[in-house]
């Protein structure tokens, strides 16, 4: 279970995505893409790497991303 908290700056759009490694190639497989400025993404996955992926969408500033380490 993956779980991640994004917070961008008022007036941006940043999306989060959560990327697994299928052994050539980043994959996206789970994904949020609100129009807010805060994305939560709650993901279920099978065991493999994974990586946590922002996009900018419009806006810009400083961002923050909570994530917890699945168990």
């Amino acid at each position: 279970y993956h779980t991640a908290h994004l917070f961008g700056p008022a007036g941006s759009n940043f999306d989060l995505y959560i990327d697994k490694w299928n052994g050539s190639a980043w994959v996206a497989v789970d994904w949020v893409t609100s129009a807010s400025t805060n994305e939560v993404l709650a993901s279920y996955q099978t065991s493999g790497q994974y990586r946590w992926r922002v996009v900018a969408t419009s806006g810009s500033g400083t961002m923050n991303i909570y994530a917890n380490r699945p168990q």
